[in-house]
């Protein structure tokens, strides 16, 4: 590790109470000859002490032989001997004395090579307000930090009183460990002494507070804390350094603190300072595009802005091999770098940058964030980046909430680090990428002529949030032959305002939960480019007739599942085959045309509807169609001859028979009757499977489903169910159903389920087996479950074929007072059933039974095992003898009934 500090030389007094720096000590010597304001009083005041019995262990102050780890000028204390120093080291300072001065700080640079556990390296101070020193207090530890090198620099603590001593104390079990200390400072608290005044000039300061008496000569150097009170103005004139600075804002009626700059200056920033800049305050670099913040050691610093800030420049120039620097940007301020944040690191430590705020770099320069270091953005925070190539090392912006806005006015190359959340591009002009992105939140293209282009690069996006776009560019998002995949587990809304919607080459639905929505304000269509695909893996997407889904003459279409398809109207231009991947609630339900005669206009227009059409009428080509389903396929532009294929799925939806399969048609709506479009092929089996129609040349376009032609009782289709229902009445359900004919009816099952897993049966009602006249049935569930229940009708073929209704829901609060009821009532004493009904977000519920003597002779707490219902089978290893007996059932057990024992 080197370290190379540079001190400025000036006739002006830096407000020093006390330094040592160890310069010109020789090895071993006891005495501080460094020392401005007196001696060691005492061979071991102001020197390690070695560990008694050890006298191998080596206090050595200077170069030690040779560069080692600081420049000279500096202690080390390194373990000697086969055991180290096996004890603590001590250094004590003479007693410094602060007394008048309003505040000060201490400072000291430390270093340690530490291997064993438990060691250490601890730095304190005892202050003496007037009646003899206190007790050490800890300001600065080093600990365990086995193996590494580590360096802390500049720590510091805010005092007052009259005298102050400094302790350091080490601990080191290991001969090859070293520690080491150096330039020790006690420093005062420099304040705005006057309205205007300029940093570096004697008269400007004061020791004791804002606007307070003069100091004389003092002025701040890389060791000072600087407070600028509020209605002050401090002018940098030149080269500055402080320890910190902060500018007071309008805490009084004199308003706002100012530091300005009057050129391209730097203002260092030293023993890891902070930058404040309270509510009104305002740090004005005034254009100066060299106008600098710069953190020159590896430390913690910040800056808290919230006031105003408005620099040239924030740079790190420190070329430590040891640690990094870091820097944490936060506050609600106002937050503007006009030139570039750099970063002159060494090629082994990486400057960090946090940013927590609201940060604007408005260059148009391409190093406005640039250097081989590390940007975070923190939650909740904004980087508003003008800079046209962002070429940090290393940028974090995946933490919630945060936004990186690239907005500048012209050209941008979009970073590529591991994830954005929100990503914004604004301004004008392209925004390129640089690599794949992949944004965990939200994508915005707004501004004038600003577009994504993702072709240049090849470049894939991968997307969280919702994807909006509001920029007035002609193609906002340059899609290239590259791949948009939506993975979000909410809802996500495709919104654009660009005249004809959003182009996507290849499109991915894969979301773990939620939907894809285009947005219906401003209304917003979907298209894939030619020879793109659109692949359903995971999530529907939601359409409507004003917010559509488009595929080219060459588009594709892969995947689909019942839980990945387009819910709502799908288009396809061309001539090609096709099939369109419809559905409706939990039913992927694809339709698809096969290649026809039209042109590049001829357009079909998809959809799939989970019901019966509104009118079921047929003309004599057809005996009747399916009553569960149907597809609207609507034609236009060029007209075209086309065959139509339907996708039959039993078990969920279609409910069509395996033992006439060939008797299925295709029926089209005509507008008045359905009529049979014939059978030209079929595919699959009775579970699923394909059916198509022969080529239709005239004619509208309009529904489509399947129908039969052949009489009862060989039909395809399931019974024409014509409504069901579940209603809550008092404290039962009433359960109705209807059908206008059936086929083949066996019976109906009522199923019931509170977690749509588990169903079970209520009751079975035989069917009609085969009839074309409407019949109306009608049961009641006498026990409902507490809460929630799904109710579903199941019909049953003599052959054993089932289908469902679909699901009915009732919300059921319990009865307005719990019940009890025990049976068999006599009882032989061997078993009893208790049931209590009414029960309210209880999960246990407590039995007593007493005999005639008021004996109890049963208690116990039994589980709830249908929510708001208790039914529980008691088997006793030795009956209850003969006589009456009371059963108590409840929370306060007066739930109360008389039982016999026979």
């Amino acid at each position: 590790m080197f370290l190379i500090l540079i001190f400025l030389a000036t006739s002006v007094s830096y407000a020093q109470v006390w330094t040592e720096d160890f310069q010109g000590e020789a090895a071993g010597d006891l005495t501080g000859t460094g020392n401005p304001t007196g001696t060691w009083t005492t061979t071991c005041v102001g020197c390690f002490t070695p560990a008694s019995g050890n006298t191998t262990a080596v206090f050595e102050v200077g170069e030690l032989g040779g560069a080692r780890y600081f420049s000279a000028g500096r202690i080390q204390l390194i373990g000697g001997g086969t055991q180290g120093m096996e004890a603590e080291g001590v250094w004590t300072s003479p007693s410094i004395s602060i007394s008048g001065n309003t505040d000060v700080s201490i400072y000291i640079e430390t270093s340690t090579s530490f291997t064993e556990a438990g060691d250490y390296l601890d730095v304190y101070y005892q202050l003496d307000a007037g009646s003899g020193f206190g007790s050490e207090i800890l300001f600065h530890s080093q600990a365990t930090n086995t193996g590494v090198i580590t360096t802390s620099y500049g720590v510091s603590a805010a005092l007052n009183g009259v005298n102050v001593r400094i302790i350091v104390r080490a601990f080191t079990d290991s001969k090859n460990d070293i520690f080491t200390f150096d330039n020790i400072a006690v420093t005062n608290t420099l304040f705005s002494a006057v309205g205007t005044g300029n940093w570096s000039t004697a008269g400007s300061w004061s020791s004791l507070g804002v606007d307070q008496a003069i100091c004389g000569t003092c002025a701040p150097n890389n060791f000072t804390n600087v407070v600028i009170g509020g209605g002050d103005v401090i002018s940098i004139t030149g080269a500055a350094a402080a320890a910190s600075v902060t500018v007071n804002g309008t805490a009084d009626a004199l308003g706002a603190g100012t530091l300005d700059y009057s050129g391209n200056f730097a203002l260092d920033i030293d023993q890891g300072g902070t930058v404040t800049v309270n509510n009104g305050g305002q740090i004005n670099g005034n254009g100066n595009a060299s106008a600098a913040i710069t953190f020159l050691d590896n430390v913690s610093h910040s800056i808290v802005n919230n006031g105003t800030i408005s620099i040239g420049d924030i740079t790190v120039t420190n070329s430590s091999l040891v640690s990094p620097t870091t820097i944490t940007l936060s506050g609600t301020g106002t937050f503007t770098v006009t030139d570039a944040v750099t970063i002159t690191e060494s090629s082994i430590q990486t400057a960090i940058f946090t940013n927590n705020a609201a940060v604007t770099m408005s260059s148009t320069g391409a190093g406005a964030l640039s250097g081989d270091g590390q940007w975070t953005q923190g939650i909740n925070s904004t980087l508003n980046y003008a800079g046209s190539t962002l070429t940090i090392t290393t940028l974090n912006a995946s933490n919630t909430g945060n936004t990186v806005d690239y907005n500048n006015a012209g050209i941008q190359t979009i970073a590529t680090p591991s994830a954005y959340h929100h990503l914004k591009l604004s301004g004008s002009g392209t925004k390129s990428s640089s690599g794949n992105l992949d944004i965990n939140g939200d994508l915005t293209i707004s501004g004038t002529t600003t577009a994504l282009d993702v072709n240049a690069g090849n470049d894939n996006v991968t997307i969280a949030g919702n994807w909006t776009v509001s920029s007035a560019a002609a193609d906002p998002f340059i899609e290239g032959t590259e791949t948009v995949t939506f993975d979000g587990t909410a809802n996500q809304t495709i919104t654009t305002a660009v005249a004809g919607g959003e182009t996507f080459y290849n499109l991915i639905v894969n979301k773990a939960s939620g939907g894809l929505l285009l947005a219906t304000s401003p209304s917003t269509d979907l298209s894939i480019a030619n020879a793109g695909t659109m692949t359903f893996t995971s999530g529907v997407l939601t359409t409507t007739s004003a917010e559509i889904l488009t595929f080219n003459s060459t588009s594709l279409v892969a995947g689909g599942t019942s839980t990945s398809y387009v819910d709502g109207p799908v288009r396809k231009f061309g001539t090609a085959a096709f099939t369109f991947p419809t559905g409706s609630g939990a039913f992927w339900a694809r339709i698809g045309t096969l290649a026809n005669s039209g042109n590049a206009t001829t357009l079909f227009t998809a959809q799939y509807f989970a019901s019966a059409n509104s009118d079921l009428s047929v003309n004599a080509t057809l005996l009747r169609v399916s009553t569960v389903e149907y597809w609207t396929l609507s034609r236009a532009g060029t007209a075209a001859a086309a065959r139509v294929m339907l996708f039959w799925q039993n078990g969920t939806r279609s409910g069509i028979t395996s033992n006439a399969a060939a008797n299925l048609r295709v029926a089209r709506y005509n507008g008045a009757d359905w009529i049979d479009e014939g059978n030209f092929a079929r595919t699959g089996s009775a579970a699923s499977g394909t059916m198509t129609g022969n080529s239709i040349t005239t004619g509208n376009f309009t529904s489509f489903t399947f129908g039969s032609n052949v009489a009862l009782p060989t039909n395809p289709l399931p019974i024409e169910l014509l409504d069901f229902s579940a209603t809550l009445k008092s404290d039962q359900v009433e359960i109705k159903w209807s059908t206008a004919s059936e086929l083949n009816n066996d019976y109906f099952t009522i199923e019931k389920a509170t977690d749509l897993e588990q169903f079970e049966e209520i009751e079975t009602v035989p069917g009609k087996g085969t009839t074309k006249e409407e019949n109306h049935y009608k049961t009641t569930d006498s026990n409902p479950a507490y809460g929630r229940s799904y109710y579903r009708l199941k019909q049953t073929d003599f052959d054993g074929k089932f289908s469902y209704s679909d699901l009915v829901v009732v919300d059921y609060e319990g009865s307005r007072f719990s019940t009890l009821k025990v049976y068999p009532n006599p009882s032989n004493g061997h078993n009893l059933t208790i049931a209590v009904n009414g029960l309210k977000d209880q999960a246990t519920v407590p039995v007593q039974i007493y005999n005639i003597q008021g004996q109890k002779v049963f208690d116990r707490v039994l589980d709830v095992n249908t929510p708001g219902t208790l039914k529980y089978d008691l088997e006793f290893g030795s009956p209850l003898k003969q006589g009456l007996y009371i059963i108590k059932a409840g929370q306060t057990l007066q739930l109360t009934q008389k039982i016999i024992i026979d």
